[in-house]
């Protein structure tokens, strides 16, 4: 009788084993359909993050215009070099519409770099000691913004007409009552989308985008208006839109 006791208990050990092997392989499922989920989330958190940035942002722009007379950042060619470090020396003398980049070379008289410029980077962005400078191990000085500017905001409307080829005489300050539709004329767009980064199957056409009434919205850049007869260079979205500033991109 003992020694029956004794083989019921060996065999109940074993059963107890195998049910432990068959939760182990349950628990692997769950976590390979769940994975996919969390990286989603992840990726939403991380686009909700660059949303609030690219609010934030507009902010600053209307605290530049604000301060300079309601004109958009600009600089004139042959002006001063654009600061590439808040507390340092070290600048660039971009070409004119590189402004669309180096925008915020502009703003740190009026928006401090220490306090501001991480508000510029998408939510996934990854940089150095300081937001503005690169991951460690680059070789690039700058780590630079995630969001872009529109260079319709760079030069006068008249720049984007059909056949406009004069492009001296357009390097001008555009001012904001020069837009016609804050509501359909992009501001700022995700250049980066580091929201994206995990994801190399991700839709990289749908953009997150600043208009200039404030308002976020993900749009396809391939749906943006784009003026194609343009003679001086290939027509890129929401840099080339028909009338410029006076336009409308959606």
């Amino acid at each position: 009788m003992r020694m029956r006791s004794e083989a019921l208990r060996v065999k109940r050990n074993a059963f107890t084993l195998i049910e432990l092997l068959v939760v182990i392989g349950v628990i692997g499922i769950i976590i390979g359909l769940l994975l996919p989920a969390l990286s989603g989330a992840k990726s939403k958190a991380v686009e909700t993050v660059t949303r609030a940035n690219l609010r934030q942002s507009h902010m600053a722009f209307s605290v530049y215009t604000t301060h300079y007379k309601e004109t958009y950042p600009w600089r004139p060619q042959g002006g001063d070099m654009i600061r590439l470090e808040p507390h340092g020396i070290v600048g660039i003398g971009p070409g004119h519409f590189d402004i669309s980049v180096y925008w915020p070379g502009l703003m740190h008289d009026i928006m401090p770099w220490d306090e501001h410029f991480q508000s510029w980077l998408g939510g996934g962005a990854r940089f150095g000691e300081h937001p503005w400078l690169p991951v460690e191990g680059s070789s690039d000085g700058w780590r630079g913004t995630s969001f872009h500017m529109s260079e319709t905001l760079l030069a006068r409307p008249r720049l984007w007409k059909p056949g406009e080829t004069d492009t001296e005489r357009n390097l001008r300050p555009v001012r904001e009552n020069d837009v016609l539709y804050p509501a359909s004329k992009v501001l700022l767009y995700d250049f980066e989308k580091t929201h994206l980064r995990n994801d190399p199957d991700a839709d990289r056409d749908q953009t997150l985008m600043l208009f200039v009434d404030g308002h976020v919205a993900a749009k396809r850049l391939s749906e943006a208006r784009v003026l194609t007869d343009r003679p001086w260079r290939e027509p890129r979205p929401l840099h080339d839109t028909p009338d410029g500033a006076r336009g409308r991109d959606y």
